[in-house]
């Protein structure tokens, strides 16, 4: 990483899609720390935040300076298996639908996610270990 950053003015590191409608059970898009769940979980998921991707181009030799971090302006959606399990990890087999203008399954725009939560009836969360929000309404979860 240091000879690349020798060489390149700014690294776009893309920081988000950590989770999406892929995995089997609820998880958000840009983490920005890891949560217990994450390590509990295993298979690499105790990396899967912007705090542990950041620190490692620094420590590969990339200069903060050279560093762009992009973060998302959407929301990764699952449709959960039982609507009383709505935390992290919580199982979910589906994406949630598709919203109105992204039209794809498991995705949705930030703006079409604000009209969905003024729409009421939404519970939000803010993860203190992930320092992430995600929101949920019967079976939809969406993390954004």
């Amino acid at each position: 990483m240091a000879a690349l950053a020798e060489y390149l003015d700014i690294l776009n590191v893309m920081s988000y899609d950590y989770h999406g409608p892929w995995d089997p059970f609820t998880g958000h898009v840009a983490p920005m720390y890891i949560s217990p769940l994450d390590q509990e979980h295993g298979d690499g998921y105790e990396y899967y935040s912007v705090n542990y991707t950041i620190h490692h181009f620094l420590a590969g030799g990339v200069p903060a300076r050279k560093i762009a971090l992009g973060l998302p302006i959407y929301g990764q959606g699952f449709t959960l298996s039982d609507p009383t399990q709505s935390g992290l990890y919580a199982p979910a087999p589906q994406p949630m639908s598709a919203c109105r203008y992204t039209g794809t399954s498991g995705f949705c725009g930030f703006a079409e996610i604000c009209v969905m939560l003024q729409d009421g009836g939404w519970t939000t969360v803010t993860d203190p270990d992930q320092h992430a929000v995600y929101s949920y309404k019967g079976d939809v979860w969406v993390g954004y």
